[in-house]
């Protein structure tokens, strides 16, 4: 009878300390986890206003550095508003004197006349009816969007004009626009992403979402013709899907999101170049964005851990 009081007693002695270290321990583990859910969450918000920071820089440079050349658009339709063409040959001549007297070729651009039927000439010649022309039917003097048709090949921002001067042909066909176009390959210049180490992809996207051009050090790893179709049906992180993405994107211009693309996290932000009809989107692996943010989190989870283990180490002494 008395051994057992003995070991009852000796029961009740260590099982205040030991309800003590599971309830310490418990704690730590929750204060811990949510401690480690709440640093990610802003780890993750870091990440998505620093990609929004770039996106906007970039926005504010391309739309400075693009803006300048309404100034040559405008001096090329003054020279032109001054002429008047006897034949295809002679506006053939005569884009190419404006070329060489503007230096387009420095700029990645080339010049484009339309005529009141919706004919193109360029330097090569009459190249038929623009595709393109359904985008100058409002009657608006200026328009800026991405050109990509098969009748003057290659992928362009052109700046168009409408012509307001008697410029004619020998057919009677009046000039109605004057059209500068930009390789688009060669507004690479206007952003820079060397900040991510060359990990960032800069894709150029239509108004209907189709890609008009890829810029990185890597191939492309959406590798689709049409970006928003492959942004909407990729698998996200972080409780955010795409049409959350559209319509912050309508709202504010820019917006961020993570996915997953071959078992592997990137971010990416959209921002709008409302003036230009077009979308930058910048495209980074997650191990890429707010590295320093991330090494210190790390740091303080490896802390954490040891700091509890630790905790244990002396409990189980103690006891």
């Amino acid at each position: 009878m008395g051994k057992k009081i003995l070991q009852n007693n000796s029961i009740k002695k260590y099982l205040l300390p030991g309800a003590l270290v599971v309830v310490l321990l418990t704690a730590l583990v929750l204060g811990g986890w949510y401690l480690r859910s709440f640093s990610l969450e802003q780890a993750s918000q870091e990440r998505s206003f620093q990609l929004k920071e770039m996106s906007r820089q970039i926005r504010v440079n391309l739309d400075y550095n693009l803006e300048t050349h309404w100034n040559m658009v405008e001096s090329l339709a003054l020279q032109v508003s001054k002429e008047s063409y006897l034949s295809d040959e002679q506006v053939q001549a005569s884009l190419k004197g404006l070329e060489d007297t503007f230096h387009t070729d420095l700029y990645g651009c080339r010049v484009m006349l339309l005529d009141n039927m919706g004919r193109a000439y360029t330097t090569d010649g009459a190249r038929g009816i623009w595709n393109d022309i359904k985008f100058l039917a409002d009657g608006d003097k200026n328009h800026t969007f991405v050109s990509d048709t098969n009748n003057v090949p290659g992928t362009f921002l052109a700046f168009s004009q409408k012509l307001e001067g008697n410029v004619t042909k020998s057919s009677g066909l009046k000039m109605s626009h004057l059209v500068l176009l930009k390789d688009i390959s060669t507004i690479k210049k206007y952003y820079t992403t060397e900040s991510y180490g060359g990990h960032a992809a800069t894709y150029i996207i239509n108004r209907n979402g189709t890609l008009a051009y890829y810029d990185a050090m890597q191939a492309d790893i959406l590798g689709v013709r049409n970006v928003f179709k492959a942004l909407r049906e990729a698998a996200y992180v972080g409780g955010k899907d795409f049409g959350q993405v559209e319509r912050e994107l309508e709202r504010d211009g820019i917006s961020t999101a993570s996915m997953l693309l071959h078992d592997r996290e990137y971010y990416y932000c959209l921002a709008q170049m409302e003036d230009y009809d077009m979308t930058i989107m910048l495209l980074i692996p997650a191990e890429y964005v707010a590295v320093s943010t991330m090494k210190m989190l790390e740091s303080t989870f490896k802390t954490q851990i040891a700091f509890t283990i630790a905790l244990l180490v002396l409990a189980v002494l103690a006891l």
